[in-house]
This record gives structure tokens, sequence and C-alpha cells, in this order.
């Protein structure tokens, strides 16, 4: 306790845990239980964050939940389910299911819990969403979870244990009427049976009315009250002017909506289930694609309540592979996020820990690649001699990440205290003193050590190896549509050696050959400008227009089809491609579509860089002749005649310039490239790459509700700033290393608004508006967020 007490105390008491002279996962669990067996919840919380699991059965069969549930201590069982990610449905040695353990009372309020927390994070979900068509493949699945959890017998041991592994039973497939196991709580004649295949019925009517709704409504997000209204054949009307009084206890209006939903679905199951339609393939394909949606979510995501689902009503294989590309399952998802609770889960209903993906790596692998040891160790027995393609046993790759782990810098501990962990501001200036503290404020022996450098060794072969495999990607879509032919531009930091710490990103365009601006082209490509009170509300005065002159481009160019169109033939491609260098492999996610294009994630396991995680995006673009209308900036290459267009998610096109840029960072003097770096190293110093350890994440996070990124200028929003830099200060003194800071500072104050204070003769400084250098007329401004900060920091430096 003491040990507590002197941990709670100190600058850093969120870390608190429960002593041990060291992290044995088994130990830390057998005491987690005991602690639960008491009712000891606050101590089994500290004992958690020591790396105790409450999902994990010990010697003797049981879980944490399971023992305070015997115990009678549902405070205790409250906080495990809500808090701590105890999982309801994870039955213990004996069979026994958690759900069916709680008094009635608790089973409806915790099940409605469970519903409420996975609706929630999918709504978040949706809300980061730019896409119509991808915010309502999201609808999809939550349509889905509604239509399951109506028709889930949750109260019934039958329907709620484990099956038998799969491949015992031929005959069970996706599509099976029935499928049986044992239960270890009946007798051995009885069976386990799923329920009837109603829900498909159910859940295709409800995609017939999600295709009606207008992409338009998913944009706004008002596709739920759409919904409603079709199936309740009545209008719903939202009233955005209620009260938080007249809402049911937390439940937003859209949670209110969703639940009047399942309400609605009970109402209409009859009818919705007994519907006759023809068979239709496409139907049949979108029920598929949202079922392996929906798991790979739950995966990410960590939704225990929609994976119970899908396995107990929907009856989806535990095995089935839900990235083709990477060819993961489930369960090398969830070790890949490390997710203790659902891996847990998913083992007891009998997952392969030795399934292999496409590069030969066991679950294992994957979760020991991504950092996380715990999850790891637990999958790694009997296979720790198992090698992958690229070479390498499981613990090898853990080796591989903290290697990686190094070469970014990330630190755990950050100087900040306590009640100011939640001030955007106050983190901010800790990051930027961490930068001082760390590198002596020498920005030049910083640079020297994080750059990389792409014109040697294994940085250098990483690119070429990556491109040549692109390349031979973007020649089978030729293949498969001669319309996507096209010329792959490297550009970037990659291209233009301008990376710090890894050479793990790179940006591809596809200059596509067969569709241009050009004469013979098959477009036309015309700048016109907005009435004034549009240009006020989006920012800018003129939008790119572009119409097909050949009918047969019609399709293509219509709306947001071209990228569509294209990330779709190019996921097909993935999905069998072979690497001729076994160092080189796809990893989870696989494939994310962006606003543009496509984002692809590899891994490379080599000598020098023993483990990267490497994501790259590739947009489709085409060339057109440089508009008239169109501003040429001093900056500029005098002899660029041609300009490129790329087609965004929301059906409308914008004028590309990273060729442009690149040819003009590539060939950066070594002074002005030292200020752009150093620059940059002020940025990325507030910035934690995806795969960081949750711990290494929230120091970069904040919370306010819910946690937000503390904030960053965006890198393209540096590179407008120092080309316009470049424009106004031409005299190479100027750019001399003894005025780095002052070439610094004045980058940055080119993001804020200045204000000078008359009475007390001092300058403020706050976020500004940054127009882009190129194309600023047809561009949204973007916002210098942290630069008052950055640039404050950087006067103290310079007056030091």
């Amino acid at each position: 306790m003491e040990y507590l007490l002197k941990q709670l105390q100190g600058p850093e008491a969120w870390r608190a845990s429960w002593y041990s002279s060291e992290r044995n996962h088994d130990n830390l669990t057998r005491l987690l239980v005991r602690a639960s067996y008491r009712g000891a919840t606050l101590t089994a919380a500290f004992i958690q964050q020591r790396g105790g699991s409450v999902t994990s059965l010990t010697a003797s069969g049981h879980t944490a939940l399971h023992i305070a549930l015997d115990a009678g201590h549902m405070q205790t069982v409250e906080c495990l389910v809500r808090h701590m990610g105890a999982n309801l449905f994870l039955c213990d040695g004996l069979g026994r299911l958690p759900l069916l353990l709680c008094p009635q009372d608790k089973r409806d309020q915790l099940l409605e819990d469970a519903l409420c927390q996975a609706y929630r994070v999918l709504d978040f979900r949706m809300g980061k969403i730019r896409s119509g068509l991808e915010k309502q493949n999201l609808a999809y699945v939550m349509v889905l979870m509604a239509v399951l959890y109506n028709e889930a017998d949750f109260f019934s041991s039958e329907a709620n244990l484990p099956c038998m592994k799969h491949g015992l039973f031929p005959d069970v497939h996706l599509s099976s009427e029935r499928t049986t196991s044992l239960s270890t709580e009946a007798d051995l004649s009885s069976v386990e049976t799923f329920p009837s295949r109603k829900w498909k019925e159910v859940f295709l009517q409800m995609a017939i009315m999600l295709r009606q709704i207008e992409e338009r409504q998913f944009l706004d997000d008002n596709w739920l009250k759409d919904l409603l209204s079709c199936l309740s054949q009545k209008r719903i009307e939202r009233n955005d002017t209620v009260t938080a009084a007249e809402v049911n206890d937390d439940l937003d209006l859209d949670e209110e909506l969703f639940f009047l939903l399942i309400e609605e679905l009970k109402k209409k199951h009859h009818s919705l289930s007994s519907e006759n339609h023809k068979k239709d393939p496409e139907l049949e394909d979108l029920l598929n694609s949202t079922l392996h949606r929906a798991l790979r979510l739950c995966c990410e995501c960590d939704l225990l309540l929609l994976t119970h689902l899908l396995f107990t009503v929907a009856a989806v294989p535990v095995d089935e592979i839900i990235d083709p590309v990477s060819g993961s399952t489930a369960l090398h998802i969830v070790a890949s996020h490390g997710r203790i609770g659902l891996m847990d889960y998913l083992l007891s209903r009998n997952a392969s820990p030795s399934v292999l993906d496409h590069a030969g790596r066991t679950p294992a692998h994957l979760a020991y690649m991504f950092g996380h040891s715990a999850v790891g160790d637990c999958l790694c027995e009997g296979f720790e001699e198992s090698r992958s393609k690229a070479g390498n046993c499981p613990k090898d790759l853990l080796v591989a990440f903290k290697k990686y782990l190094k070469m970014y810098h990330l630190e755990k501990n950050i100087r900040v205290p306590m009640h100011e962990l939640n001030d955007p501001l106050a983190l901010t200036r800790a990051h930027l003193q961490q930068f001082k503290w760390k590198w002596r404020s020498n920005f030049q022996r910083a640079v020297k050590n994080l750059h990389v450098d792409f014109t040697s060794g294994e940085a250098q072969e990483v690119q070429t190896i990556l491109t040549e495999e692109i390349k031979k990607i973007l020649s089978d879509q030729a293949r498969i549509n001669p319309l996507w032919e096209g010329d792959l531009q490297v550009l970037g930091s990659s291209a233009d050696n301008l990376r710090l710490y890894a050479p793990d990103e790179f940006d591809c365009n596809v200059v596509l050959k067969k569709i241009s601006g050009f004469p013979g082209g098959g477009l036309k490509v015309k700048h016109t400008p907005f009435p004034r009170e549009v240009a006020e509300m989006k920012g800018y005065s003129t939008c790119v227009c572009v119409t097909a002159v050949n009918e047969s481009l019609k399709s293509y160019i219509d709306g947001p089809n071209i990228v569509r169109l294209f990330s779709n033939d190019f996921l097909k491609c993935l999905e069998n491609f072979k690497f001729s260098d076994n160092r080189l492999s796809f990893v989870p996610p696989g494939t994310r579509k962006t606003q543009v294009g496509i984002s692809v994630s590899f891994a490379w396991e080599g000598s020098e860089f023993p483990l990267l995680l490497i994501e790259v995006d590739i947009v489709p673009i085409l060339k057109i002749p440089w508009p008239g209308s169109q501003q040429r900036p001093p900056m500029t290459p005098p002899d660029v005649d041609t300009l490129y267009i790329s087609n965004t998610g929301d059906g409308e096109w914008r004028y590309s310039f990273a060729a442009i840029e690149s040819r003009i960072f590539r060939a950066l003097p070594g002074n002005r490239r030292l200020v752009f770096l150093a620059c940059k190293l002020l940025i990325v110093t507030l910035k934690v790459v995806s795969w960081a350890p949750r711990d290494v994440k929230e120091l970069f996070t904040y919370w306010n509700g819910r946690r937000f990124k503390i904030p960053a200028p965006a890198g393209f929003i540096l590179k407008n700033t120092f080309l316009q830099e470049m424009e106004d200060v031409k005299d190479n003194a100027e750019w001399d290393t003894q005025k780095l800071y002052e070439r610094m500072c004045s980058v940055f104050s080119r993001m804020c608004i200045r204000d000078y204070d008359v009475t007390s003769g001092t300058t403020r400084y706050f976020h500004g508006k940054v127009h882009a250098y190129f194309g600023g007329n047809t561009e949204k401004p973007s916002i210098g967020l942290a630069a008052p900060e950055i640039l404050a920091f950087l006067e103290s430096l310079k007056a030091s």
C-alpha cells in the first residue's frame, strides 16, 4: 500500500499500479481474481494496470468476472464489465456464461450498456469518415448489429456456448442453416442450435432500404432518420431543439434513433423476415462483405457484443480470412491491435493460433510485430520456432519492434504536471521542452541523427523494391482495365530526401495515360468561379469542373467514380499478389480508402531495418494543360506547362501540385534543406505514429469528453509557408546556419496572426489561416495549429 500511495502522490499518478517485482501475467491474473473474490474493485484495477487480465482463465478455470459473480459482488461485476474490459460472453472452465449468472435486472442493464458502447464506437468512427460511400458501408454494419441483436437469444446457455471447431463439421459454412456442438452444461445428448437464418432476410430488406437513401444523407448523418421513416412508413422528424431533460438518461438523439430502430425491427420482424425476393448475387456479396467488415471493426475497436453476435447468430466461421490482402484472420487482427480480452474470447471459440497469413506469420508474429508482448506471450506457446517467409520467429519481431521504437525516440515519460495533463497547450509546450532537453537545442545534430538518406543503404533498397512491386501491381491492374495504364510518380518526403526517423512512408501518384485534358484525352477542364456567398462559405473562390468529351468516359468522370473504380480494381490485384522479395509483405489493415485514392500497409523485415511498418498512398491523377486563368507563383519552374487533377471521394476535382513541389524541394541547397528539416522536426515532435504503444500515444492526447490529439501544423502547411519564405527571402546569406533560428521563426510566424498590444508593448500570436502556395484560389485555407506555441518556443531558444 505504501508503494501505491507513493505513486498516487507522485508526478505520474495516472500510471499507478500494483507492486510486483516482475510482470508475470499468470501471477497477476491470479491476484486480480482474488481481489475480485473479495470485492476489492480498486485493487483489481491497480492489478490490471500492472498486467493482470480480467478475461484470462486461471489454472482452476475461472475468470475474475465469474469469481465476482459467485461472490455476489455486483458493484465489482459492473466495474469489471464497464471499465475493465470483462466479457459477459466468455465462459469459464465449467462452461458457465457470465451473463446467465447475473440477476435478471442486471442482465438487461449490462446488455443495453454493451449495445450503447458498441453504437458509440461505430458512430464516432462514422463521424471521422468523409466519403459518403464509406459512411454507407459503416451504416450497413450498424444496421446488421441491430438486426442480430434482435435475433439473439442471450439467455439460452445452449445458444451462447462456444461451438466446436468448424473443421470438425465439414458441412458447416457461412450459409448453413444450423450447426451443433456439445454443451458442457447440459446432457451430452443436448446440442447447441443457432437461431434461424431469418436475420439474413431482415438484413437484406434493410439493405435495400439503405440503398434507396441518397448519399448526401450519409454525408449529413441523416441516414438513420431516413431509414426509420422508410421502415415505419411515416416521417421521422429530428428535433435538434430537444432539451437534455427530454432525452432518456444519457442517450443522445442519434442513440435514441438507433434504439427506436431496434424497437421498429421487433415490430416488423415477421413481415420483414417473410419477404420473398429473388436471390440477388449483388445483395449476397453485400451481406458477406458487411459480415467481414463488421468482424474487422470488432477486432480493431474491441467490440465484444457485436463479435459475439457475429459468431452466435450470423455463424461466421472463427478462422475466416477477413483481410484478403494480408490473409489475416480475426485472431491475426486482434493480435496486431493487442486486444487481450477479445483474444481470450476468440480462443474460447476455438480460433486457431497456428493459422498463417500470406507471409507465413502466426497471430503471435503479428502481436510481437506491433509491440503487444502480453498477447504475443499468450499466443506464442508451441510456436516459438515457427518462421515466417522472411525467416523470423515470433520473438525476433518483438526485438525488431523495440529497435523500431528507438528509431522514433518515443519517450514514455514527459515533464508535465498532473493538473495540466488535459491542457493541450501545456502538453504542446511539454513536448517542445522534451525536444530541447533531448537534443540540447542543437537542431543540426538532431537533423543529422534523424534524417533518412535515400541515396544509399537499405533505405534506398526499400524504396527501390517497393517501387518495383507497386509497378507490377499497376501492370496487373491495367490488364483488368486498360484505362488504368499509367506512369508511377514517387513523391513526398521519400522522393525529396526529406524524410525523418525511418523510410516508412511513401506518396505515389499514378498518371493515367489514356485519360487527360489534352486534345484527344477525352476531357474538358475549366475553371468556374463561385458566387460570392458560396466562395465566402467555402473559403476559396474557384472550382475545377471536369466533363467527359467521350461518352465512354462519362461513367468514370461523373461524381467520385474514378477514385472508387480505380481503388476497387487496385484492391483486386492485391489479393493474390506475390512479392518477389520475402522481406516485403502486406500487414493489417491491408488497405484503406482515402479521400483521393487508396492507402496500402506493408511490412519490411530487413537487416539495417529489422522492422518497418510502411504506409503507401496511391492516388490516380490526370494530366491537363496549365490553364491560362490559373496563377503561376514565382517559385513555379519556368518550363512547367502541365498540371494534374485528382478526383475526391465527395465527387469533386482538385489540382495536384505534388510533382511541382517535389521538383522544388528535391533541389533545395544545403542550408535551406536544414531550415526545412529543422522546422519539420518541431512539427513531428508533436505527433505520434499510429503503431506506437498505447501509453506512449496517450502522451500526445488530452481528454475533453473523449480523447483528442494535441494540435500540430499539417505537413502541407509547412511546405506552403516555406515556399512563401523562399519567394520573399532570396538572399542566400539570410539562409546561413547562423540565422537558423531567425529563418525558422519567420516560417512559423507565417502560420500565425500577429497582434500588437500598444498598452503593454507586447506582441501576441494566434493561429492564422494558411493559403496554399499553388492553387490557393481552389483550395480551402488551413489553420496553423500549435504554430504560436512553436514560435514562442523558438523565440525563447533564440533569446537564451
